[in-house]
């Protein structure tokens, strides 16, 4: 493993810092204060090429992602953007998991025609997956996609769907219902099986797609703006069906996408740790040594997470897929943990009174606090502990389970 950043990964990690810096973070109270989602840092990531990091070159994009040539550059961007705004790095970072997923399993006209559409047109695009009351029931959906005539017709109900409402498509995740005797089959021959999942690109102008009013008010990630979406028998073409069957389960896109949760959860320490070590010089206490070491323990601690981030991006360019799988969960359990002793520890070390309502300080906390509300840190590393304990043809399943639980 080359611990080395390549001239491209240097170069997108240098522009999403410079963009962080100069222009995110000045905007980042007022789209916080309205609870905004931040078009103008989208319309800038769009200007400098970065809504393309995990399209392929042969459509335009720079060939980044997971199953990519390079795994690890857009979550280099993702860090940096998360140090200063982490509602915009979340946005960036649903985005890219939806154009990652077309990318990797649509057709040549599919991309051609949707993801040339980011490339040439900025368009914008989420992932709706997440359902009220879904935890509970695992990996299953109640938001239904039945067989109809040249199609399908999908009804349900998506929340926590972060960008929805700027967004030109949604990357729909449904289960597939129809009865004993119809076995639906696309013009291009793909089969599907009822209970599966299934995915379609969705336009947001479709007939049918809503949002619940008044559905998003935060305590924190406020500009990340996730609606709830209601789909009332909205109808979906062949053209618009992405994917095999079940795609999105098997091939551990649950999973794919914790390593940018990952980086994310990094940046956004590392930014509160950096606006702490500021706090602390201007409360005149740098020489205390109760701060001084809880400064240092955080700082090893960031360290080693990011570390952790790294190779899992790396073991995805790598033969062994399972191994990669499990090394993301690792990354993300880490980062999180990470995340959670720092959201414990900077209050006492910066002090209460850098934490006033509108202080820049004060929103990272509350967006980081968020933002890993919903992660199951014990039940991850219970999924993977029994993977290890049954042995190594079961990890790659458990791994899958815990990431899906988590979702």
């Amino acid at each position: 493993m080359n611990l080395s950043l390549s001239a491209e990964q240097s170069r997108v990690q240098g522009l999403a810092r410079e963009l962080a810096r100069d222009a995110f973070a000045a905007r980042a109270e007022h789209y916080d204060q309205l609870a905004e989602v931040p078009l103008q840092n989208l319309a800038d990531l769009r200007h400098h090429g970065l809504l393309g990091l995990v399209i392929g070159r042969d459509v335009g994009g720079a060939g980044g992602g997971i199953q990519g040539d390079d795994p690890l550059a857009y979550l280099l961007a993702l860090e940096q953007i998360a140090q200063v705004c982490l509602a915009t790095s979340h946005c960036l970072q649903v985005h890219c998991h939806a154009a990652h997923y077309i990318d990797q399993t649509a057709t040549l006209a599919q991309r051609q025609r949707i993801l040339g559409d980011v490339i040439d047109n900025g368009a914008l695009m989420t992932t709706l997956g997440s359902e009220p009351g879904r935890t509970a029931r695992g990996a299953r959906h109640q938001t239904t996609a039945r067989a109809r005539e040249g199609g399908w017709q999908l009804d349900g109900v998506k929340n926590y769907a972060t960008l929805a409402s700027a967004s030109r498509y949604l990357l729909v995740l449904a289960d597939g219902v129809f009865g004993a005797a119809v076995n639906p089959t696309s013009p291009e021959g793909e089969r599907f099986v009822a209970q599966q999942r299934v995915a379609f690109a969705v336009p947001v102008s479709a007939p049918g797609v809503s949002f619940v009013e008044g559905s998003w008010d935060p305590l924190g990630m406020r500009a990340a703006v996730s609606p709830t979406v209601k789909l009332d028998a909205v109808k979906v073409g062949w053209a618009d069906t992405i994917g095999a069957c079940n795609e999105h389960f098997s091939g551990q896109w649950s999973v794919k996408a914790d390593l940018g949760f990952a980086a994310q959860y990094v940046g956004a320490a590392e930014g509160i740790l950096q606006a702490a070590i500021s706090a602390i010089t201007r409360r005149g206490t740098a020489d205390d040594t109760h701060v001084q070491r809880h400064v240092g323990r955080l700082r090893f601690a960031i360290d080693g997470a990011r570390g952790l981030l790294y190779r899992a991006a790396w073991l995805w360019t790598q033969a062994d897929k399972a191994e990669a799988a499990q090394a993301s969960l690792g990354a993300k359990h880490q980062a999180i943990d990470v995340a959670q002793q720092l959201l414990d520890g900077v209050v006492q070390i910066a002090g209460p009174s850098h934490f006033g309502a509108a202080s820049a300080l004060a929103r990272k906390y509350r967006d980081l606090r968020f933002l890993t509300m919903r992660e199951h840190l014990d039940r991850t590393a219970a999924q993977v502990g029994k993977a290890l304990l049954q042995g190594p043809a079961t990890a790659a399943g458990l791994a899958l389970e815990a990431s899906e639980h988590g979702a």
